[in-house]
């Protein structure tokens, strides 16, 4: 499948940031009208002569596994939760404060009731400290 026909089916769309892993949970829609769900987890890495490149696994999941998916995700956050809890725990001031964000932006999402793009922090390419991939957004939050 070619970009414009994967972003075509695109009905929704959103990104995690964490370090240098990006995930993206995307919805999308098959030509039926069914919808299904992808995980997709870019990874920044470096090549033998510096340059940057991303590598891409992705994970479909239909309708018929919804339910199993979720029952296994659940399962394994609350063991991890049980016997790690201070992975749950905010590391820092940053991550406390994107987790602010987070909700933030989910709050307006569904103030809104339209799809919406998440501002996302993290590293710049050109390693400035942070940036803000959607300032618009960020004057909706202030």
């Amino acid at each position: 499948m070619d970009e414009i026909n994967s972003k075509k089916n695109e009905v929704y769309s959103t990104a995690v940031k964490a370090g240098s892993r990006t995930y993206f949970f995307d919805v999308r829609e098959n030509r039926k009208g069914d919808l299904f769900f992808t995980i997709c987890e870019s990874r920044k890495v470096y090549d033998d002569f510096g340059n940057i490149n991303y590598e891409k696994s992705k994970i479909y999941l239909y309708q018929d596994a919804f339910k199993n998916f979720i029952n296994g995700y659940e399962n394994v956050i609350e063991y991890i939760k049980k016997h790690k809890p201070e992975y749950f725990e905010p590391k820092n001031e940053e991550e406390s404060f994107n987790d602010e964000i987070n909700k933030l932006n989910q709050e307006i999402a569904e103030n809104n009731n339209q799809d919406f793009e998440p501002v996302i922090f993290g590293e710049d390419l050109d390693n400035s400290k942070f940036t803000i991939e959607d300032s618009d957004d960020l004057d909706k939050i202030f």
